[in-house]
């Protein structure tokens, strides 16, 4: 897997930037450390998003935020972040000093964790560092919107060309992308072969 190359440097979480200010404003609200930042993902059409959370300010006035990403869980400036995209929203204010300084710990907690895009990606690491838990909703989303998809094409096969083949083929491709068949689609799924025999 290729390392994703930074303008500027990046810390791992043992050795943090030393930080004067973990406050900001943005559209009239202060956020502290532990605030949750997203941007658009690069050539995903505005579909999927890029999550962080904000460390702070070191004394040349730099943001510093913490993600995760085909590097590992690194530190980096909020221009890296950025990455070239212009947007960029604040998902969640933190206004809790308390919250921010758990979200660090549990940041810390998870400093040698590799990025899995279906199990533990930018996203989980966030929704980890905040709640506890580790989701990503935008692959829940995704999983949803495959299995509506791949079950459109197995019923289809089962009726139009009955490809036992094809239709194991797809099985394969459902177990190695780690998508379940609803119980709703498989009741479907079912009921068409049922009718067909």
């Amino acid at each position: 897997m290729a390392n994703i190359i930074r303008k500027n440097r990046t810390y791992r979480l043992e050795n943090l930037p030393k930080l004067v200010n973990n406050s900001f404003i943005y559209n009239n609200k202060v956020g502290l450390t532990g605030s949750v930042f997203s941007r658009p993902v690069i050539n995903s059409l505005g579909i999927y998003k890029h999550y962080a959370i904000v460390y702070g300010f070191d004394e040349n006035n730099i943001l510093w935020m913490i993600e995760h990403n085909l590097n590992g869980i690194e530190c980096i400036t909020f221009d890296d972040f950025l990455n070239g995209q212009k947007r960029y929203k604040v998902e969640k204010f933190n206004n809790n000093r308390l919250l921010g300084e758990i979200m660090l710990s549990r940041a810390k907690s998870k400093s040698k964790s590799i990025y899995i895009q279906n199990e533990f990606n930018c996203e989980h690491f966030v929704n980890f560092c905040l709640t506890g838990i580790a989701y990503s909703k935008q692959i829940e989303i995704t999983k949803v919107i495959a299995d509506v998809i791949f079950t459109y094409v197995e019923v289809n096969v089962s009726i139009k060309t009955r490809d036992q083949e094809l239709l194991n083929s797809l099985n394969n491709t459902r177990k190695i992308l780690n998508i379940e068949r609803s119980e709703e689609w498989q009741k479907s799924l079912d009921n068409t072969i049922e009718d067909r025999n």
